[in-house]
């Protein structure tokens, strides 16, 4: 592999030379990226499509899933493609921050709604807002999705992207540890009942796990691919999608059993309160 050579995250793949091991791990990121796909296709449909999902709450967790499902599905087409446009490729590195940003505003809402606005009086959390920061969080990444696709050397490109991600899901660690104190503490003043207590930590829980499984997941991605750009190995990025796939799956576990509206449809019976938001 040439030093000045581009190689993008859908990875340029010679099926013919690949040895057993390689097609084997090959065909199993084909199997979890449809698997990806499907979940995350579940997830978004029943959050559309049943009553009890739709709300402000659901707004941002949907936007993460929504995330996960573009960049599964894009990556799953370069895969078998090796032809990826840059219009695609932009997309991709767009779906894969935004993904962390969304998480951050799940932070932030979470934050405002014990801090700034325990009772929803000051309006500081409505719809369309939660709409608009989601939809910038697509928005913002836009210009470093396309400075990605113009660095030329491989090596940069993949630690920079790398370095960038890492900061970003750093970044985010911090803020939820501020979440937290403010979780325990809550507002001054302000004396919440034992039941909202309860619903606060498992919102906190919730979205906390989410992050924990980002977090593990993407990094282990992204320092697969660095080695896989400066030890030249095509195994590496096998493996780093793999991975990535298995995170992309977790998030949307994640949110199957943490939220009683998921699982009430498991059980096939109406639920009539909600336990934990998002």
């Amino acid at each position: 592999m040439n030093e000045n050579e581009y190689v993008s995250n859908s990875t340029i793949i010679e099926w013919p030379t690949l040895q057993v091991y390689q097609i084997v791990l090959g065909f199993t990121n084909i199997v979890l990226n449809v698997i990806s796909c499907v979940l995350t296709l579940i997830t978004m449909l029943c959050i559309i499509l049943n009553k009890n999902f739709r709300k402000s709450t659901n707004i941002i967790p949907f936007n993460i899933v929504l995330c996960d499902f573009v960049m599964v599905m894009t990556l799953s087409v370069h895969f078998l493609d090796n032809s990826p446009t840059d219009a695609a490729f932009v997309l991709i590195y767009v779906a894969d921050f935004a993904s962390v940003l969304s998480i951050l505003l799940a932070a932030v809402h979470q934050f405002t709604t014990i801090r700034l606005d325990p009772f929803g009086t000051r309006g500081l959390i409505t719809t369309p807002r939660v709409i608009v920061a989601c939809i910038i969080s697509w928005v913002v990444f836009t210009p470093a999705g396309i400075f990605f696709r113009r660095i030329q050397n491989y090596k940069v490109f993949y630690v920079a992207s790398a370095s960038s991600d890492t900061a970003l899901l750093v970044l985010t660690g911090f803020f939820y540890g501020f979440v937290y104190t403010t979780i325990s503490s809550g507002p001054a003043g302000i004396s919440f009942s034992n039941q909202r207590k309860l619903e606060n930590r498992r919102v906190f829980v919730t979205i906390s796990l989410i992050y924990v499984t980002t977090l593990f997941f993407r990094v282990v991605y992204r320092l697969l691919y660095v080695l896989a750009g400066f030890l030249d190995s095509i195994d590496f990025i096998l493996v780093g999608n793999i991975i990535y796939d298995i995170g992309t799956m977790s998030n949307s576990l994640v949110y199957w059993w943490r939220l009683k509206e998921f699982r009430s449809l498991f059980k096939c019976k109406k639920i009539t309160r909600i336990d934990v938001h998002v």
